[in-house]
């Protein structure tokens, strides 16, 4: 379902979701807060720039509507009309969580998924735009088909442009696995022979809870008890290359992410597997094109 953004009402220090719970809106991060004469407040949104200053979102309250513009100076210019206003108190936009602002491409009034309303005028809602003109890029409205901006002294449209969009929050890492077992068909994931030394392959055996079977998932890193990490040998995405226990350092072959299907899938893109698919006691551990097939699916047990 689309989600979009908006900001309703006269000006207020609010953000509100459409189709959302209240509660939505103070997790948005966005937040518009009064100003006056060029004050910014903390926290304010940058939309764009021009030569020599960067330019803050703002709106402001005219002709029976609020409309998106840029602080210049001592004023929230808006494009309304035809020509470019200045308007001395205004709201400038802010946000507790920068992470979640993007810019998605668009043109000639198309519809952006999670776009950031910041006004409305009589019949329509004002989506937050910007556009490049005159050597800068500049905040502004999207009416019709077009981005409308100040500049100039005049309102300048545009068929071109950007639409700010609010991205989804992040989901909460998953909490770490701490001294768990592995275990794929049956057996568990073994350090060979219970070896504490670095280059030592990976099998999967029955399972018994010592120390060479006991791993802890955290910040990405799979580490056994003996304090080495699981790494794909060699650090490169071959599929086939084996699965041992190194010195641990963090890059890309040495981090994995359990995901929903069970498969624990490396940042080189290859999934932990049970080579060819056996059972049986001692068989090697390797990297391999994540398929999902019961040689590839891990459960974690204490």
């Amino acid at each position: 379902m689309r989600m979009w953004i908006g900001i309703l009402g006269a000006l207020s220090v609010g953000v509100a979701l459409i189709g959302a719970p209240a509660s939505a809106a103070a997790q948005s991060g966005l937040r518009w807060v009064g100003a006056a004469h060029g004050s910014v407040p903390p926290n304010a949104v940058v939309g764009g720039h021009e030569p020599g200053r960067q330019l803050t979102i703002c709106r402001a309250s005219h002709g029976g509507g609020v409309h998106p513009g840029k602080v210049v100076g001592a004023n929230c210019n808006i494009g309304w009309g035809g020509r470019e206003l200045t308007i001395p108190r205004y709201e400038v936009l802010t946000t507790t969580a920068p992470e979640r602002i993007g810019w998605a491409r668009a043109s000639h009034g198309q519809s952006v998924p999670n776009a950031v309303v910041g006004g409305q005028e009589p019949g329509r809602q004002l989506i937050i735009c910007r556009a490049s003109h005159g050597g800068g890029v500049h905040p502004g409205k999207v009416v019709g088909a077009n981005c409308n901006i100040g500049w100039g002294g005049r309102e300048v449209t545009l068929p071109s442009y950007e639409v700010m969009v609010l991205r989804p929050e992040a989901p909460p890492p998953p909490p770490p696995m701490s001294r768990v077992m592995l275990q794929s068909m049956g057996l568990c994931l073994d350090v060979e022979g219970g070896s504490t030394q670095p280059g030592t392959r990976t099998i999967v055996y029955p399972c018994h809870g010592r120390s060479n079977q006991r791993w802890t998932l955290r910040d990405g890193m799979l580490r056994s008890e003996s304090g080495l990490c699981l790494d794909i040998e060699g650090g490169a995405a071959r599929a086939g290359a084996r699965a041992i226990v190194w010195g641990c350092h963090g890059r890309a072959n040495q981090r994995w992410t359990l995901q929903p299907n069970g498969t624990l899938r490396s940042d080189l893109g290859l999934c932990l597997d049970v080579e060819g698919g056996g059972n049986a006691p001692g068989t090697g551990v390797i990297a391999y094109p994540c398929h999902g097939r019961a040689n590839q699916v891990w459960s974690a047990r204490p």
